[in-house]
Parts: C-alpha cells; sequence; structure tokens
C-alpha cells in the first residue's frame, strides 16, 4: 500500500482539535454501570448502618465522571472501604522527607486494634494492604462477596485479584477472552459436585464459631434466600452456576449445628489462602532480564478495592494549603473552606514506594479530590482527558509509573496559577493551551525529579529511577512538540487494537497469577461464602431483638432495590402495577412463612414480580 493510501485512511489526520475532543468526550459519556456503582454503595452501607459504622464509598474517575473508556479497557471502578476505627491524628508521626507517608502509635489502639506491634509501638503497614478481619467486619464478609461475583463473570474470562504497584488496595480484573499458553483459562463447569461441595461446606463451617451458634431464624431466612436465588436462576437464567453453591451451604449449616454437641472449633486448615499468594506477589524481585510471555484479551474491566482507617480530623500542613490557595481563583475560597472540613484517611502505602518500611501508612485526600474535580470548569476536565489519552497511548508503557494521580496533581498546581479567564472560558484553544502547560510542568518536574503533593510537601516521583525518568521526558517532549497529533495518536492506537489486545507478562508475574488461578474453585467459592456469612449472622452482645439483624439487612438492602428498579420501571414510561410496598410485604411474608407454606408465598411472591415488571428488570 502506498503512502498516500494510508494518508487516505487515516480518518483522524484531518480532524481539528475541537473535533478530535468531541470523539474524546464520547468516551466518558455515563453509561448503565456508572450509575449503578452509586447504588451498589448505597445498598451496602444501608446493611453496614445495622452492624456498625463501617461505609463503602465510590471514588477515582467514576464519582469523578473522568472514566475513560477505551475499545478493551472499560476503567477502573474504585471504592473507598472505610473501617469504623477512628484514628486520632496525634497518633500520626509524619516522615521528616516524605510527610504524607506516616506510621501510626497503636499503643492506644489495642482494643480497636489488637494486633502485634512493631517494635511494640507501631501499626504494621500491610494492615490495610487488603480489607482485613482485624480491622473491617461487615466489609470484610462483602468484600468476600465481591471477589466471588466477580469469578464468575463469563465462560472465557480470566479472573484475578492482585495489587497494582504503584496503587494502594486490591485490584480485582477480569479479561474476557483470554487467550495464553502458559495461563489457559479453565471452562468453566455447569454444574457442580454436590456431595464434594456439601462435605468442604461441612469442614468448613464445623470450625467456624459464629456460623455453628446461627439463630435458626437467620437458618430459616438463608434457606428461602437459597430457594429464591435457585428458582430466579432457573426462571430468568442468571448466576446459575454460583446459586449452586446455595443448597449445599444451608444444608451444611443445618446439620452442623444439628450435631453441635460435638462439634470442635478449632482454627480452619484446609481453606483456600490467597493471602499467602498476593504476599509471594509482593515479595518477588523483579529482575531487568526476566522472561516474557504474551497474552491476548477483547476486554478488560477492573473493581479496585481500597481498604482505609478514617481520621479525626485533618492532618498536619492543612493550615498551610489553606493560607496558599484561598486567595487563588482557583478552586476557590468557599471549596478551600469545605476541603479544610472534609474526610481524611489514611492507606496503605504503594508496594512501589518503599516497600521496605514495615510501619508506614500513606495519607489520602480523597474527598479533597472529589471536591476539586467537582469544581472544575469544562476547560481543566477536558484537558485531563487529553491526558489521560497520552496515558492510554504514547504513554502506556510507563502509565503505572507517572499515573492519573501525578498528573492530577500537575493540573491542580497549574490550574492554581493560571488565570481564571483562561480556564473559565470553555474554548480549545484554552483547552490546548492548559494541555501545553501541564505537560510542560510534568517536564520540569521530572527534570528536576520532584513532583510535589498538592496539599502536602511531600515529593511524590521521588521514587522513579532515572532510566524511567529519561525515557518519559523523552516522550512528553515529542507530546509538547505536537499535542494534537499525539492525540490523533490516540484514537489511530483504539482503530489498531480495536479488537483483540497483546500484553506481555513477566515470568515473576505468570507463576504469581498460575499460583491464584489453578486453586480449586470449589474450595474458594466455599471460603468467600463462609467468610461473607461469618460476618453478617453473628449479632450484638447487647441485642435483645428477637427479630435477628441478618433478615433485617435483607429486607432493608430488598426494599431498596425494590425501590430503585421501580424507579427505573417509571423512568422508561412503564407504569407501575404494584407498590413497593406491598412487594414488601409478600417478600417478608415468604421469608418467614413456616416451611409448609413456601411453595405458596414464593407463588405469591413471582406473581408480584411479574405483575410489577420487576421480574424482567432483574
Amino acid at each position: 500500500m502506498s503512502d498516500s493510501d494510508d494518508d487516505d485512511s487515516d480518518i483522524y489526520k484531518a480532524k481539528t482539535f475541537g473535533q478530535l475532543i468531541i470523539e474524546l468526550l464520547k468516551k466518558v459519556t455515563t453509561v448503565p454501570t456508572d450509575l449503578r456503582q452509586d447504588r451498589y454503595c448505597r445498598y451496602i452501607n444501608s446493611i453496614l448502618s445495622l452492624y456498625g459504622e463501617e461505609q463503602c464509598i465510590l471514588v477515582g474517575s467514576t464519582k469523578e465522571r473522568t472514566r475513560l473508556r477505551s475499545n478493551q479497557d472499560q476503567g477502573d471502578h474504585d471504592y473507598l472501604m472505610i473501617s469504623e476505627i477512628l484514628i486520632s491524628t496525634k497518633y500520626l508521626q509524619y516522615n521528616d522527607k516524605v510527610p504524607c507517608y506516616v506510621r501510626i502509635d497503636g499503643t492506644k489502639l489495642h482494643d480497636e486494634l489488637p494486633v502485634e506491634l512493631i517494635d511494640g509501638i507501631y501499626l504494621p503497614g500491610n494492615l490495610l494492604r487488603t480489607v482485613s478481619s482485624e480491622a473491617f467486619t461487615g466489609l470484610r464478609g462483602l468484600f468476600s462477596l465481591v471477589s466471588l461475583v466477580s469469578t464468575f463473570q463469563g465462560q472465557h474470562t480470566l479472573h484475578i485479584n492482585i495489587d497494582a504497584p504503584n496503587k494502594p488496595g486490591v485490584t480485582l480484573t477480569n479479561y474476557t477472552d483470554w487467550m495464553c499458553d502458559e495461563l489457559p483459562v479453565r471452562p468453566k463447569s455447569p454444574n457442580i459436585d454436590t456431595d464434594k461441595v456439601y462435605g468442604l461446606f461441612y469442614e468448613r463451617i464445623r470450625n467456624s464459631p459464629f456460623l455453628m451458634h446461627t439463630n435458626t431464624k437467620v437458618i430459616q431466612v438463608l434457606r428461602k434466600l437459597a430457594l429464591l436465588a435457585i428458582t430466579l436462576s432457573d426462571d430468568i437464567g442468571a448466576g446459575a452456576q454460583l446459586f449452586q453453591y446455595l443448597s449445599p451451604l444451608v444444608n451444611a449449616v443445618t446439620d452442623c449445628i444439628n450435631s453441635s454437641t460435638t462439634a470442635s472449633h478449632h482454627t480452619r486448615s484446609s481453606t483456600l489462602n490467597t493471602t499467602n499468594a498476593e504476599e509471594e506477589l509482593r515479595s518477588t524481585e523483579h529482575s531487568g532480564c526476566e522472561e516474557v510471555f504474551y497474552a491476548s484479551y477483547r476486554w478488560k474491566s477492573l473493581k479496585r478495592c481500597i481498604a482505609a482507617f478514617p481520621l479525626d480530623g485533618p492532618p498536619k500542613h492543612m493550615d498551610t494549603w489553606k493560607a496558599r490557595t484561598c486567595d487563588k481563583a482557583w478552586p476557590g475560597v468557599d471549596v478551600v473552606s469545605s476541603i479544610c472540613k472534609s474526610d481524611f484517611f489514611v492507606v496503605c502505602k504503594p508496594l512501589a514506594q518503599g516497600a521496605s518500611d514495615k510501619t508506614e501508612f500513606c495519607l489520602s485526600y480523597v474527598s479533597a479530590e472529589i471536591q476539586l474535580s467537582a469544581c472544575m470548569y469544562p476547560v481543566q476536565r477536558k484537558c485531563l482527558l487529553v491526558i489521560k489519552a497520552f496515558q492510554s497511548s504514547k504513554l502506556e508503557e510507563y502509565s503505572d509509573k507517572l499515573t492519573t494521580f501525578h498528573w492530577k496533581t500537575a493540573l491542580y498546581w497549574v490550574s492554581e496559577g493560571t488565570a481564571l479567564s483562561q480556564i473559565a472560558d470553555d474554548s480549545d484553544e484554552n483547552v490546548l493551551s492548559l494541555v501545553r502547560n501541564v505537560v510542560d510542568f510534568m517536564l520540569t518536574s521530572l527534570r528536576k525529579s520532584n513532583l510535589q503533593h498538592y496539599f502536602n510537601p511531600s515529593n511524590i516521583i521521588g521514587h522513579l529511577d532515572v532510566m524511567t525518568i529519561s525515557k518519559v521526558v523523552d516522550i512528553l517532549t515529542e507530546v509538547l512538540d505536537d499535542p494534537v497529533d499525539t492525540l490523533r495518536e490516540y484514537f489511530r492506537y483504539e482503530e489498531i487494537n480495536s479488537s483483540v489486545r497483546t500484553i506481555e507478562v513477566t515470568r515473576s508475574q505468570m507463576e504469581q497469577l498460575q499460583n491464584s488461578v489453578h486453586a480449586d474453585t470449589d474450595r474458594f467459592v466455599i471460603d468467600m461464602i463462609v467468610s461473607a456469612l461469618e460476618q453478617f449472622v453473628r449479632e450484638p452482645p447487647q441485642s435483645s431483638d428477637d427479630e435477628p439483624l441478618f433478615k433485617k439487612a435483607v429486607l432493608k438492602v430488598a426494599e431498596a432495590v425494590c425501590s430503585d428498579l421501580t424507579k427505573d420501571l417509571v423512568g422508561k414510561g412503564r407504569p407501575l402495577m404494584v407498590p413497593v410496598d406491598r412487594i414488601m410485604k409478600t417478600f417478608e411474608t415468604f421469608l418467614t412463612a413456616q416451611e409448609s407454606k413456601t411453595q405458596d408465598t414464593m407463588f405469591a411472591l413471582f406473581t408480584v414480580f411479574r405483575l410489577s415488571g420487576l421480574l424482567k428488570e432483574l
């Protein structure tokens, strides 16, 4: 093919910067999946409110409405999993050189966190590496359920649970149509071995002090939910394989409790231990000459769960930030004041930024970042999307080292020092000017090997090696020469990779993935189900209510789901035939009816579902 033919086939060559921006904005249009994330968090928090003060909130690009979807990568859904253990800022000891890293004096927190302290003083830094049982109760169970549901997404989907080295938390990733000789996706059997699963459940439950003392009313609710789930699966064809585990679960719980007079409650020894596999990955040393394998996939989606302790007030240096920004045109005095009164957290320290210190955590200003995003003008938002496009194409090889967090920080600094007219006036010229300024700011920071945290006097790129900085500087120099053509390159890159994407996987990464994926699926599922139930069948010691919290939680979330689904029906112009209160009354009757009435009450429930139109929505 001649050069002229190539030019003719390049549909982006003639597009102006403004036209490219319009195309880019289409990739951040809110989709139903985005809207559901807030609902999921609301459902989760409605359950958690019955058991304590833990919370789950949506953060990151989905919350900020800047999630850039590509043909293969649907972007991240980030959730902050907030413990109910409040940390006093008096217990924080700041790193002298990088004060966004802190140690937590745990000597006053023994009742809330009975963990072994490092040097007899400090909380272990890996306490928030995942949603641990030491720091969480209800959220630990829900995290298990999220991991479990992700595992059953698609017949040809590879599900992995790993850490991103430059980001806190655990990343649950699904690769659709994954192809790799060294790591093939095992076909999911349409049916489980019921006897085997029952035996595994029985063994696991006998070693669970919580499930062995489960209220009989909880067992009744469990049995009814299992029956409902299996019937729904048959009726609408959803989640069939996962639901097959429910009947053996209920039978095992019942049989274990009936034989509990001779049950021993020793520590379980046969559950799937994913923590060890994760720790092996974290401790793996990556050499520069590692063998590389190749894998392809068609589509990727991620959920990142970030465990956090809330602080009882703003951390050190916020007064300095307030004094610096209060008279700036952006973000504005009202936003600055609101940020100083917002919530602050500590999260685990990213692995790549000094895993050798076992006592340090990282300050999180996620609430402040959400407020900064909310007050951005269209020019700033478009600039951020252009930068994200650069990350997904020209800078892709280094996007896990120079992350969106670093680019957002650069955007904050540049915006703070830019005249309001240049960011408030929505024009293509102003967007391009801001893009150039942000890239130039990042180039200057990289050459100095110093990019300051926006809220805290910390160098957030000090861990980057000289070779990485040199490579990125070379790329950004090219970007700065012609940012418009670099944006065109992003769209060309998307077209080339529109069907299948190929990635490199190092030997150490492959070994970790093999250890994770080739585990016993049945044992993994059972461990996740039981871990989740353990958190929700326990009753508070002071509870004197005859109705178990588990039943209240089921009813509460069911009412919230029904209310949302009926609103969706009305929004689609379909009349609401059955009020929510009638649906809920029928559902509660089904849950509490005697066993002899189960079939009749379930028939009534499905009749209400069909009349209301909810069955189609499900």
